[in-house]
Parts: C-alpha cells; structure tokens; sequence
C-alpha cells in the first residue's frame, strides 16, 4: 500500500512541475503558473492559467454587477523574469437579464498587455483599459 501511495505521489509530483511554457528559472527547475489567482482588494477579479499543448491559457473574470461579467481570454508564455505578454486578448461581456437569459458580446480581439508574477502573486497590466490598475492577484 506504502508503495503505491509513493508511486502516485511521484505521478503527482511530475505533474505538478509541467511548466507553463516550460520555463527554467536558471536554477534547474521548472516553474508551473497554472492556477486560480485572486484579486485582493475586493476579491471581485479572478485570473486563472491552464498550460495547454505548451501555452498557458489565460481566462480573467470581472464581475462588474450581478449582471454584467466581463472576461479577457488571451494566452503565451512566462518569460525567464516571469512576464507574459500577450497580444491576442479578446474581451466577453455577458449580461444577465431578469428573466435569466445570458447575452454574451465580444467587444475587441486585439487587446495587448501583460502578467506580471511578483512575490505578492500576479500584476495584470492591460493596454486597452488598464482594467485592473495594477491589482495583485494571489495564489488560491
């Protein structure tokens, strides 16, 4: 039993050190991204970072009422300082009407900007609205 417990977290461990984009810190280890970071002021915006077929996929989400959400979907890669820059933001406004009907429009595709990881967690510097004003968003 011991030992399937260690080949499993060995498996884990592995999995844990997939690198979004595969960067190497200069140390000889990889550092992962992938994750829910939350902003921490009012806890409203949310950004999460999936690595997919060697790119991380960002999806941010702002609520700005009970009927409005807005998300920016972009993806790249964490350079060696820890900087993705990206240039392929698209922004989603879905509405939410009383009866319960979503409507969802796409305002830009174009949108450029930056994540930034700090020791605090990540800085989000939109180009197009400067959305987030420099908000960090921590690890969850």
């Amino acid at each position: 039993m011991k030992k399937i417990i260690a080949v499993i977290m060995c498996i884990a461990m592995v999995f844990a050190f997939a690198a979004c984009g595969g960067d190497n810190n200069g140390s000889g280890s990889t550092v992962s991204y992938d994750g829910t970071y939350v902003e921490t002021v009012a806890g409203r915006g949310v950004i999460t970072i999936e690595t997919y077929e060697g790119k991380c996929d960002v999806v941010v989400e702002w609520p700005n009422s009970a009927a409005e959400v807005c998300y920016w979907n972009f993806s790249g890669n964490f350079d060696e300082n820890g900087v993705l820059e990206y240039s392929d933001c698209q922004k989603l406004v879905s509405t939410f009407s009383e009866d319960g009907t979503e409507e969802t429009l796409s305002e830009y595709a174009d949108g450029t900007g930056r994540l930034k990881m700090t020791e605090d967690g990540i800085v989000w510097e939109d180009d197009q609205e400067n959305i987030a004003e420099g908000s960090v968003f921590a690890a969850q």
